[in-house]
Formats: structure tokens, sequence, C-alpha cells
């Protein structure tokens, strides 16, 4: 068993109370621009997915 814990910090600057999103139809981009999501290239959702063992392949960033 691993009680190893893991801690990842994502810094995205000029963010404010927004979700980044990465408009496009790649594996790692996806959401929408709009009032609380500005485009960051930087997918929220995958790569919360990716942290947490959702996605099939572990990405490099």
């Amino acid at each position: 068993m691993n009680n190893s814990k893991n801690i990842v910090k994502y810094e995205i600057n000029n963010l404010g109370h927004a979700m980044a999103a990465n408009p496009g139809l790649e594996k790692q981009q996806g959401g929408n621009v709009a009032k609380f999501a500005v485009d960051k290239n930087f997918h929220t959702t995958y790569w919360v997915a990716n942290f947490f063992g959702l996605v099939n392949e572990q990405a490099a960033f």
C-alpha cells in the first residue's frame, strides 16, 4: 500500500475567479470562453480528471 500524498499546484496569471478553458478539439482541449471561463490554453476539467486517474493516458504538460 502506497501512503504517499501528492499535491499539484497550477498558477495561472490573471485568472481571477474565472475557470481556465482551452477551446479546441484536441484531447487536452475543451471548454468555451464565457463570463467566468477564460482562454488560458489550460483545460481545467481535463487536468483535474488526469490528476485523479480518470484519463486513460498520463499526459505531459
